[in-house]
């Protein structure tokens, strides 16, 4: 038999030990982590150097909409986890609520239309001639710039919709809806292919004081070769004519809800100048109209330059005071 010298047996001591410690090390348990990722981003800097560079941010942006008009983006999962007032409320939110997501493009926004081209790094945007002053967009390639919402949130799906509008007196059959549009698709390569950036416009109708179900009177999807594709189209006047717009002759009012749904890291769909005409004793005349113009705008909350936007948070709680020494 070998005998080990007093030195050898000290070394295989503290191999072992070093195992035994090793073994302990991987058997403990984390109870509490914090990376700071999920504190929500509320102040902005109050350096003077800072201050001096900024200036006062301009008026860009709001997603309040024209008086009359709603606004529903709940189905896009960076708003819904960021606010209260959905339901039912978002669940296994994450960082949806907290860093993911443009805020500004979260939804339809009415937007000066040169800052959108502008901060978006133009892209055939500008190429949207007929837009003039605020236009509506709803942009999901810019709402994924940050955090990739795509990937960890879900699609973006965004709704606005006009106030009703009185049909009385009209000739039936003569209604037509126009709009200036800016369209660029894609599809079919994010969210593990599934993704289908889509323009919906639904009419409702009143009658007999009955507001009607839905009717689906435009539908574009990015889809290449099938039914409701639509190319680009970033400059366009889009009529929809009495037969497209399937209005019943006893109709009393309309509205129109329009959506893009199904996107993710895809293009965007802006549009202006909406008008609804009817005949009026055989006179053309336009009924409603709507140019965004009359909307109170913000300043900008993500799209702003670098240490300009809301770069800290403070406490939200009283701090525990140091034990003493």
């Amino acid at each position: 038999m070998r005998i080990l010298n007093k030195q050898s047996s000290v070394k295989l001591a503290a191999l072992a030990g070093l195992a035994i410690s090793c073994q302990s090390a991987m058997a403990q348990t984390i109870f509490y982590s914090q990376d700071f990722e999920s504190a929500t981003l509320t102040n902005q800097s109050s350096d003077p150097t800072v201050v001096a560079a900024c200036g006062p941010q301009p008026l860009r942006f709001t997603h309040n909409p024209p008086a009359g008009w709603s606004w529903n983006t709940c189905d896009t999962k960076t708003y819904a986890c960021r606010v209260s007032s959905c339901v039912p409320a978002p669940t296994n939110c994450g960082p949806c609520g907290t860093t993911q997501g443009v805020r500004e493009w979260e939804g339809w926004s009415f937007v000066q239309k040169d800052w959108w081209a502008s901060v978006a790094g133009d892209q055939n945007r500008t190429q949207f001639t007929l837009g003039t002053g605020n236009v509506a967009v709803a942009d999901p390639d810019e709402w994924d710039d940050r955090g990739d919402p795509d990937t960890t949130c879900g699609f973006y799906n965004a709704f606005m919709g006009t106030p009703a509008i009185s049909l009385t007196g009209t000739t039936p059959g003569t209604l037509s809806f126009s709009f200036d549009s800016s369209w660029r698709p894609e599809g079919f390569d994010d969210a593990n292919f599934q993704n289908n950036q889509t323009a919906i416009i639904r009419a409702y109708y009143t009658v007999g004081g009955v507001e009607q179900p839905a009717i689906e009177v435009l539908r574009w999807d990015s889809e290449d070769g099938g039914q409701f594709f639509k190319p680009d189209a970033t400059n366009e006047n889009v009529v929809l004519s009495s037969a497209q717009l399937q209005a019943p002759a006893s109709a009393t009012a309309v509205r129109f809800e329009f959506g893009l749904v199904e996107a993710a890291n895809d293009w965007w769909w802006a549009m202006d100048n909406l008008a609804l005409s009817a005949d009026f004793g055989g006179v053309p005349t336009t009924i409603f109209s709507e140019g965004f113009e009359t909307v109170v705008l913000e300043p900008a909350f993500h799209e702003v330059p670098p240490a300009c936007g809301t770069t800290y948070a403070t406490p939200t709680s009283t701090p525990t005071p140091a034990p003493a020494e």
